[in-house]
Order: C-alpha cells, then structure tokens, then sequence
C-alpha cells in the first residue's frame, strides 16, 4: 500500500483501560480474586484509531486527557502507533476518563468507569482545521457523557456537516444521561450511524428491528450498519438492504470489536468500496479482535486481518 491514504479524525473517547482477565462472575465484595493477567492499555476511540492507523489511514485525535499521567501515557501510545495527537487537550488539574474492564474466561465484559473532568472546552480554530478537508469525522457517545467535551463535540458535528464532511456515528451502550443528547440534532449531521441491535431504541425514540432503522434513516443518515456480533453485520440505506456473516475466530475478548468494526467499516468507506466489501472488511476487523485479549495496542493488525479474510476466500480491493 504505497498509495497516499485518506485523512479521517476521530472525536471524543479517549480513555485508558486497566484490563483484568479471567476474573470470576459475579464480584462480590470481599472475596478477593487473583486473575490470570493484568494490564494497561489506551481505551475508548483509541482502539479504533490505532486500528484505522494500522489499516494505513491518516488518523487526527480530538478530544481530552488530564495532565494526571494516565494522559500522556495514552497519548504516547497514539503517537507510536502513527496517531496525531497534537490537537489532543492536555487539562492541568484535569483527569483522564478511565474504564475498568474485567473480563472472565468465557470472554464476557464488564466497564467499570469514571469520566474524565477538566474545565469546559469550545470548539477552537485548530480542531476546525483538522475536519477541513478530512475524508470522515468519527464521532463516539461515549464522548457525549463527558460533561466537558458534549459542547465542542455537537458544535464538531454541526461544523462538520456544513462543510460537506461525512460524519460516522457510533452511540455506544446506553449510558446515565443519554435521554438528554439532542439525538435529532446529531442525527441531522450523521452520515452513517454503526450501532449494535441492543443500541437502536436510543436513536429512534425506544423502537427496535427495522421500524428503529427506517426511523434513524429518517432523520438523516443515508446508512445504518447494525452490528450482529459473530452473525455478522446488516447495512441499511434507504433503498437497500446489505447482510453479512461474520467470521469464525476462537473468542478470548470481545473490548473493543465495535471499534475495531468501526475502524474497517470507514477504511473501506472512504475507498468508496462496494457496500459488501465495507462490510468483509468491517466484519473481519471485529472478528480478528475478539481473537485478541486486551485493548488499545492489542488490536488487530492489518496482517491478521487480512490473514483472515484470505482464509475465508474474501479478496478485497486493497490499494496498491
């Protein structure tokens, strides 16, 4: 892949996991478990930017971190993997949003969390120059939660959408205080929305299946990609239906395959490939992260994806 790449941004959700792997359900106060490993690992839209940089994108950070340690940390680790973090702020006095993550041998998950706080931020003339002219804005939910980011944020996606900028949007699980986003406002910017099954009563007033997706289609977005887990993904646009098997991996960890999807899903997006190659990629980008235990710099490599997708007969149209 020689071939100059697209430049996206991704905004919000950026965060640090501290993993434990192999805890026993439930945790019960008092009974102290030891697991089979421990780790730290950038979280949040980190897992899908390094994935998207792996993929070989041009990827800009925006977003927050405090100047607490955890911050910088994670930021070096966005930098390593090729991330510009410079528009990335950096809060004194602030704190980085940090996301326990257990994990039991069954790969099942659970996030234990504190956002981030820090003074209210705007959207400044630098984060303005890094969507001019980017191929896709990447906007998270998680991210709405943070009292200090929502404002830039929306004003992000408003700014965005005039400028003619796709924006992607993943809502993530429902959170404390989702029911107060303005969702008709986010959706109006929204290009494509990737969510899973269990996230689409949040965005269509509490529907579920095909009435939630043509109600989303509805206030906006020409796409609507439901991801299904190991059954695969279903995108929707207003005239078409695309349904795709997933691929079979062994399971160790499912943190962070919607990123992961996520990342896939906009690499062959702004390639303009075809609506079931978007979603071969997006699918195999998931499954070889499920492979995977851990987070941030344990996502997938473009060798295992592509690794995977040969082993099941998929030939993409990768640049040269």
């Amino acid at each position: 892949m020689n071939a100059v790449q697209p430049r996206i941004v991704s905004i919000g959700d950026i965060s640090v996991d501290v993993i434990s792997a192999a805890v026993t359900f439930p945790v019960v106060a008092g009974a102290h478990q030891q697991v089979a490993r421990a780790s730290m690992e950038p979280g949040g839209s980190s897992n899908f930017m390094i994935a998207a940089a792996r993929l070989g994108l041009q990827v800009t950070a925006l977003g927050v971190v405090g100047a607490d340690g955890i911050g910088p940390m994670v930021l070096q680790a966005l930098a390593d993997a090729g991330v510009a973090t410079s528009a990335v702020r950096v809060q004194a006095g602030g704190t980085t949003t940090v996301v326990n993550v257990f994990v039991d041998a069954g790969a099942q998950h659970v996030f234990v969390f504190a956002h981030g706080t820090g003074p209210q931020l705007s959207l400044e003339p630098d984060w303005r120059a890094a969507i001019d002219g980017c191929a896709a804005l990447m906007a998270w939910g998680y991210g709405l939660q943070e009292q200090r980011l929502r404002a830039p944020m929306l004003a992000a996606l408003d700014y965005a959408h005039a400028q003619g900028v796709p924006v992607y949007f993943d809502p993530g699980p429902e959170l404390q205080g989702f029911e107060k986003l303005d969702v008709a406002r986010i959706l109006k910017c929204t290009h494509a929305v990737l969510l899973t099954e269990a996230e689409l009563p949040l965005l269509s007033g509490g529907q579920n299946g095909t009435a939630a997706v043509q109600t989303i289609l509805g206030l906006g977005p020409a796409v609507v990609c439901v991801k299904c887990g190991a059954a695969g993904s279903t995108t929707y646009s207003r005239s078409s239906q695309q349904i795709h098997n997933g691929y079979a991996v062994p399971v160790l960890d499912t943190t962070g395959c919607g990123d992961t999807f996520a990342a896939g899903f906009l690499y062959a997006a702004v390639h303009a490939w075809p609506a079931a190659q978007q979603a071969a990629l997006a699918n195999a980008a998931g499954a070889a992260k499920a492979a995977k235990l851990g987070t941030g710099r344990q996502v997938p490599t473009l060798a295992e994806i592509r690794q995977l997708l040969q082993a099941n007969g998929a030939v993409l149209p990768w640049p040269a």
